[in-house]
């Protein structure tokens, strides 16, 4: 990603993360299919991005129409992304085990079959 673009997209998603700390906009989220992007910038190859996509799933995952939708997508992201890291990442590595634990309270959508 090129260098502009990637700041760029790393300050929407400051905002985006900023902005769901008030739950009412969850459902926005899922809506205009911002919820399905972020799970799609699980995959980008920009550890800053990734950095800030996490910190926004962290707060939106405890919502239970994201759990119903894309706890499946959201825990193959983050698991490949916690294997994707080395040892000296403890920050992505920190976050993402946040979005799992948060993810995986009391959740019975998840598929049993991803956990292992």
């Amino acid at each position: 990603m090129d260098s502009d673009k990637e700041e760029i997209c790393c300050e929407a998603i400051k905002v985006l993360a900023n902005l769901t700390r008030h739950k009412d906009i969850i459902p926005a989220l899922i809506t205009y299919k911002i919820a399905d992007a972020l799970v799609l910038y699980l995959a980008i190859n920009s550890k800053e991005v990734i950095f800030y996509v996490l910190g926004v799933l962290i707060n939106i995952v405890c919502n239970n129409e994201i759990r119903i939708q894309f706890s499946n997508d959201i825990f193959s992201g983050v698991n490949q992304i916690i294997n994707d890291c080395s040892q000296n990442e403890s920050d992505l590595i920190n976050l993402s085990m946040k979005v799992l634990a948060n993810l995986i309270e009391d959740n019975k959508i998840i598929d049993p079959k991803i956990i292992n």
